[in-house]
């Protein structure tokens, strides 16, 4: 079950207060980003009139903010270096429809996503909204926390998603192939943070990843198999034609015909045989017309 962190607050101003209050439902309108090169475009999709709004940036610490429709229809827009707040001192609206809401610049220290997301209508009541991230839901989630990755194993299938939310503490992921050559693919989500960051990965190759919590290594760990490992090579003796990647297992047939065996041909030749023995040699042991002790 995904875990959820969900911030609220109340918020005066000293001419007008707004008051919006949070609530529980199935939400028809979106609040989305794009996030560029120092900015974070706040896009929003709504079908009711906008009056006041608050999101908290995640991956991101906030330097200001400039246009969109928010300045366009004379909302005041402030924030502290996580949180933004809009309204209008003379009650004015945002209109149904869709744009970009504001346009956030921000120094980007992670993966950028919103949270804390409230709005309201001119009246000050609540309307539904819903952060778009842009792509579904994880297929497994991994808590962050207490200097561990819970879980710190998974079994997952090529083209899943894995997302890592960190609950508390200074921690990142590390899974980059500077770190573990032998990773299939790289993932990294930047240096360590104390923000209540999330991370998503999907992995499209099979394969066996190792990753780790970079100041924290090497006692906060993970790892990850991607689909079912096994023998791929068609000319070995247990070859798995259902492998999604080579673990290393092969085996080869020994000379008695068993697979993974350890009877070895003898230096005279001969399957599991004693090699040369005594003034016999290798002259007559296949044929048994030496005892193997040196007697013929």
């Amino acid at each position: 079950m995904k875990t959820i962190i969900n911030k609220t607050s109340i918020f005066f101003h000293s001419i007008i207060t707004v008051c919006i209050f949070s609530a529980f439902g199935v939400a028809q309108n979106t609040i989305s980003i794009d996030v560029g090169d120092g900015t974070i475009d706040v896009l929003y999709n709504s079908d009711v009139d906008i009056g006041g709004f608050q999101f908290t940036v995640e991956g991101a610490t906030v330097t200001g903010t400039s246009g969109g429709d928010a300045a366009a229809n004379g909302f005041t827009v402030t924030c502290n270096s996580t949180l933004c707040l809009g309204f209008s001192f003379s009650g004015a609206i945002i209109p149904p429809g869709s744009g970009t809401l504001v346009i956030v610049s921000a120094d980007i220290t992670g993966d950028v996503s919103l949270t804390g997301i409230v709005f309201s209508d001119a009246a000050g009541n609540a309307l539904d909204f819903t952060f778009d991230s842009g792509s579904e839901e994880p297929d497994y989630i991994v808590e962050v926390s207490n200097y561990a990755f819970t879980p710190d194993h998974l079994d997952i299938a090529a083209g899943e998603t894995v997302e890592w939310v960190n609950l508390v503490g200074f921690h990142n992921v590390d899974g980059s192939t500077d770190t573990y050559p032998d990773n299939p693919e790289s993932f990294y989500n930047g240096s360590a943070s104390n923000d209540l960051w999330s991370y998503s990965f999907t992995f499209t190759v099979a394969g066996n990843y190792d990753y780790e919590c970079t100041p924290h290594a090497p006692s906060m760990a993970g790892t990850i198999t991607v689909g079912s490992g096994g023998c791929t090579d068609d000319m070995a003796c247990n070859h798995d034609a259902d492998a999604d990647f080579d673990d290393g297992s092969c085996l080869n047939n020994d000379c008695a015909g068993v697979c993974g065996g350890s009877t070895e041909v003898d230096e005279c030749g001969v399957c599991g045989g004693p090699g040369a023995t005594g003034e016999c040699g290798c002259d007559g042991i296949a044929e048994g017309t030496c005892d193997c002790v040196g007697n013929v």
